[in-house]
């Protein structure tokens, strides 16, 4: 029976070898866009800002319709009354909460650190 030999364990020495590699190079291009940014005292890159003017000008209108219909919903009175209606309809103690949870929470003044 042939034993299988694992250098220094689990992993084997050529992926050690890549991995470390790739941190290398990741590590370098990072610290070259560091460089790079600050030489230019931080304005955008102009392939950047081609990306963006190409991006602005290739969107479809139905994907832009429903980016602002989920901003719209993040908005206003509707995110607090989802969240009352989800707090008071999955608390364990939810029969005994009064109409307006958020309201009589407010109201008792005992809880609030003055």
């Amino acid at each position: 029976m042939e034993q299988t030999r694992f250098a220094e364990g689990p992993v084997a020495p050529r992926i050690r070898t890549a991995l470390g590699a790739v941190l290398i190079g990741v590590v370098g291009l990072l610290s070259l866009t560091a460089v790079v940014l600050t030489a230019r005292h931080g304005p955008v890159l102009p392939i950047d800002r081609a990306a963006h003017t190409w991006s602005l000008h290739h969107r479809p209108a139905a994907l832009v319709t429903v980016a602002r219909v989920v901003t719209a919903t993040g908005t206003g009175v509707f995110p607090y009354a989802a969240a009352v209606t989800a707090g008071s309809t999955t608390s364990a103690e939810s029969a005994q909460l009064p109409a307006h949870p958020v309201c009589g929470r407010l109201s008792d003044r005992r809880d609030w650190d003055l």
